[in-house]
């Protein structure tokens, strides 16, 4: 697809696993600072450089006191870094209170629910990728250079597997005890009770996960934390942790499925961005179409979608045509409601004969496009909500440049009225 932004513009590109070699390429040092940076009065965003190209970043729920974010670079010839950056709402700027380094390069973080210095990171090569729980502990003094120290690692299922995505269960404790997290491959997924003493494979999944095609990404369920929902090129597989076998299966026809995330707080709903640069939001107990197609407003891969963890009408889309969308959705109840079918002989609805249309999107007034974000240089591949300020999110492209935005006030007051 044309790249979106109009004439002229760059035309995107996807930096992938299965494409290394283009991060070989360009690995100039970013223009972009590490130090503080205050709010840009052009573009109303905060900007952090990493120097070097980056892909991930993650937000700090184990902290409620700061609005902090994990991020880490990729680069093949220069030493990468994981930094701890920290938002000052008062001063509205960005500086680092921990830079660690990190030799291989970082495909993936998940920042541990309860304990602020607990990663699981996804790095590697082009030869192989790997999986490690990491302790990052808190500088002390003026020690320079800080690095990560490992706790464990997460094997791969074979020596071929190609590592997709880490995942935190978000009901996982702290202070030593249990934790449960996820690795999902590029043909299964992997569930890992992480002790003290070590990591423990307690269930694999990869029988029927092969129909939906390579995988691409994956999200834990919202609300009892119970499913893993996993986006490939071919459909969205929800996976039962209790039960340890794969569940509802989302076909999908067009564009398939870049990314997926849950729904915080209708459980039974998803979005999904596709390579169509389309997003679709699903309901898992009527998976024969999407309940709601958004516009087509990516111009390519739609990398990320998030739904902001409190509110669920606020959901990030970012891709690969170097756009960022925010969007203002019904509320899950208000979707489910209005494309449930006639009841079927068990008193049940059934699924609509197709999507809520994208040309009703907006009309009604409670779902539109708030705003889009075009002040990138390259693809967007990630963004974040902050864990402390439900209206502060961080997007990450790959060049190395962080940006971090408030939702606006007018649409802010909008969700509290």
């Amino acid at each position: 697809p044309q790249a979106a932004g109009g004439p002229g513009r760059r035309p995107p590109r996807a930096h992938g696993i299965d494409s290394r070699l283009e991060c070989c390429v360009g690995l100039a040092a970013s223009n972009w600072s590490g130090s503080a940076a205050a709010r840009s009065m052009e573009t109303g965003a905060v900007a952090y450089g990493l120097k070097l190209k980056a892909r991930c970043v993650t937000g700090v729920p184990a902290n409620s006191d700061a609005s902090r974010f994990w991020a880490a670079t990729l680069a093949v010839r220069d030493k990468n870094q994981i930094h701890l950056i920290e938002y000052n709402e008062e001063r509205e700027t960005a500086q680092a209170v921990a830079v660690y380094s990190h030799g291989r390069e970082v495909w993936d973080l998940a920042s541990h629910p309860r304990e602020e210095d607990v990663l699981l990171v996804l790095d590697g090569d082009e030869n192989a990728t790997k999986a490690t729980v990491c302790r990052c502990r808190a500088p002390s003094g003026d020690e320079v250079p800080l690095s990560t120290s490992k706790l464990c690692e997460l094997k791969t299922r074979s020596a071929s597997s190609i590592l997709r995505k880490v995942l935190w269960d978000p009901t996982s404790g702290g202070g030593g005890g249990s934790s449960q997290a996820a690795t999902v491959e590029n043909d299964g997924l992997t569930l890992w009770q992480i002790a003290e003493g070590g990591a423990t494979a307690t269930s694999t999944c990869s029988s029927g996960l092969e129909k939906g095609g390579v995988i691409r990404d994956a999200a834990w369920g919202s609300a009892s934390r119970t499913s893993v929902h996993i986006a490939a090129e071919r459909a969205i597989m929800c996976y039962d942790v209790r039960a340890g076998q794969q569940g509802v299966s989302i076909h999908i026809s067009a564009g398939g499925a870049r990314s997926v995330d849950a729904n915080p707080v209708t459980s039974h709903l998803l979005a999904s961005g596709g390579d169509d640069g389309r997003i679709s939001l699903w309901d898992v107990r009527k998976p024969a179409t999407p309940v709601l197609a958004l516009p087509a407003e990516h111009g390519h891969w739609v990398y990320n979608v998030k739904y902001n963890p409190l509110h669920e009408q606020l959901l990030l889309s970012g891709g690969t045509d170097s756009r960022v969308v925010l969007w203002r959705l019904p509320s899950g109840s208000d979707i489910c409601a209005g494309t449930e079918g006639p009841a079927n002989g068990d008193g049940a609805t059934t699924s609509p004969a197709s999507p809520r249309s994208p040309q009703a999107f907006g009309r009604d007034g409670n779902s539109s496009v708030v705003q889009k974000y075009q002040q990138y240089e390259d693809s967007v591949y990630g963004v974040a909500w902050s864990s402390k300020n439900p209206w502060l999110f961080a997007t990450l492209s790959y060049d190395g440049q962080m940006l971090l935005h408030l939702v606006p006030k007018a649409e802010k007051y909008k969700l509290l009225m």
